[in-house]
C-alpha cells in the first residue's frame, strides 16, 4: 500500500509513461452504452417534469453520468497523445472541440429562433446570448428559458475544455491542486447555500459557488482524476473486476441520490456523492466480462449512446414544454414527440453532425484517441 507522501508524490509527477492496457484501444463501447442509459435518464427525467411523478426520478442522474465520461475520455484522450508523442497539441484539441460542439448546438439556436417567432414563445434575447455565448451557468439568476435551458451543461463542458488541458498541458501540478480543492470546498459551499437560508447579495455569491463548483464541474473533475489514476497505475481495473454488481449499484445509488435531492432534501450530500460514484461507475463500466459490460455492449444501446449527443440538443423541444403542444392534436403527447424526437436526432447526426466529425479526424495526433469522444451533456433537471 502507498503511504499518502508517496500517492501524493505519484500523482503529482506530471510524467506520463504508459497507456493502461484498458484504455489503449481505439474504442471503448461500453462507454457507448453508459451513455445511452444517461440520455435515457435525461429524456425520461424531462417526460417526467412537470408531472407528480416528476420528483421521483431526475434528468440528473443521466447528467452526472454523462459529465463523470466526458472528464474521463478528455483526460485519456490528452493523456494518450502525450504518451505517445511526448506532448499534446492544444491548437488540435480546440479544433477538434469546436468541430464536435459548435455546428450542431448552433444550429439548434437557429432553428429556434424561427420556432420562437412562429410559435410566438417570447424566448428572451438574453437567452439566446447567453447559450451563443456559453455563460448560461455563469447567470443561472436570469435563465427563463426552457428551450435554451440544456445549454447550462454545454457552458460548464466548454469552460472545462478551455481551462484544463492548458493546466495538463502546462501548471499539472496545479491543476492536482485545484482538483483537491474544489472537491474541499465544494461541500461546505452546498451546506451554506442549502441549510443556512442566507438571502441577499451573500446568497447570490454562495448560489453562484454552488453553480460554478456544485453542479457538474465536480463530477467532470472527478471523471478527470480517474483517468489520471488509471494511467499512473493506481487503479487496477483487475481488481475492480471481482465487484462485478457494483456498477450497477452505484448507478442506482446516484439515481436515489437525486430522488433524495428532489424530496429528501439532502442536496448538500447527494450533490457531492453522486460525482463520485458516477465516476467510479464509468471506471467499473470498463471490466470486460461483467453482466453490466455485456449489457452495455448491446448493439442498439451503443447506437443510442453514438446519437446522445444530437437527442440532447433537441430534446429540449420534444421532452416538455413542447412549442406546438396547443397548437396540434397530442402535441405534448410524449409517444408523439419521442419517435419525431429520434427522427430529427438521425436527421441532425447522419446528414449534418457526421461532415463535421469526418473534418474533426483530420485533426487527431498521431495517437488515435479513444473513439467516439464525449459528447457534451444536458443540464436542466
Amino acid at each position: 500500500m502507498l503511504s499518502l507522501r508517496s500517492a501524493w508524490k505519484t500523482i503529482g509527477d506530471a510524467r506520463f509513461d504508459a497507456i493502461p492496457a484498458s484504455l489503449s484501444v481505439s474504442y471503448l463501447p461500453s462507454l457507448d452504452g453508459l451513455r445511452a442509459i444517461s440520455i435515457i435518464f435525461v429524456i425520461v427525467g424531462h417526460i417526467l417534469y412537470t408531472t407528480p411523478y416528476g420528483r421521483y426520478i431526475s434528468g440528473s442522474t443521466g447528467v452526472m453520468i454523462f459529465f463523470a465520461i466526458s472528464g474521463f475520455l478528455i483526460t485519456t484522450l490528452l493523456l494518450k497523445e502525450q504518451v505517445t508523442t511526448g506532448s499534446f497539441s492544444l491548437k488540435r484539441f480546440y479544433i477538434r472541440r469546436f468541430l464536435r460542439i459548435f455546428p450542431v448546438a448552433y444550429l439548434f439556436l437557429l432553428v429556434l429562433l424561427v420556432i420562437n417567432q412562429v410559435f410566438a414563445l417570447h424566448i428572451a434575447r438574453l437567452d439566446f446570448l447567453m447559450a451563443f455565448f456559453y455563460v448560461k451557468n455563469l447567470m443561472t439568476v436570469y435563465d427563463t428559458s426552457w428551450q435554451t435551458g440544456h445549454f447550462w451543461s454545454l457552458a460548464v463542458e466548454e469552460q472545462f475544455y478551455f481551462v484544463v488541458p492548458f493546466l495538463l498541458k502546462y501548471h499539472y501540478r496545479t491543476y492536482i491542486r485545484l482538483i483537491f480543492i474544489l472537491l474541499l470546498i465544494g461541500p461546505p459551499i452546498s451546506i451554506l447555500y442549502y441549510h443556512s437560508h442566507i438571502t441577499g447579495t451573500t446568497g447570490i455569491l454562495l448560489g453562484i459557488g454552488v453553480d460554478l463548483f456544485g453542479r457538474g464541474i465536480t463530477s467532470i473533475l472527478f471523471g478527470s482524476f480517474c483517468a489520471i489514476l488509471m494511467f499512473k497505475g493506481m487503479i487496477p481495473l483487475q481488481v475492480l473486476s471481482k465487484y462485478r454488481f457494483l456498477a450497477p449499484f452505484l448507478v442506482l445509488l446516484v439515481a436515489v441520490g437525486h430522488f433524495n435531492i428532489t424530496v429528501g432534501g439532502w442536496q448538500s450530500f447527494w450533490m457531492y456523492a453522486n460525482p463520485l460514484l458516477a465516476g467510479a461507475a464509468v471506471l467499473l463500466s470498463l471490466q470486460p466480462g461483467s453482466w453490466f459490460y455485456r449489457l452495455l455492449n448491446i448493439p442498439f444501446l451503443k447506437w443510442i449512446g453514438v446519437l446522445s449527443y444530437s437527442l440532447y440538443i433537441w430534446q429540449q423541444l420534444f421532452t416538455n414544454h413542447q412549442p406546438w403542444a396547443h397548437t396540434i392534436p397530442h402535441g405534448d403527447a410524449f409517444w408523439v414527440n419521442i419517435p419525431v424526437l429520434l427522427l430529427v436526432a438521425c436527421a441532425s447526426y447522419y446528414l449534418f453532425e457526421k461532415k463535421f466529425l469526418k473534418l474533426k479526424d483530420r485533426f487527431h495526433g498521431p495517437a488515435k484517441a479513444v473513439r467516439g469522444e464525449p459528447a457534451p451533456v444536458h443540464s436542466m433537471a
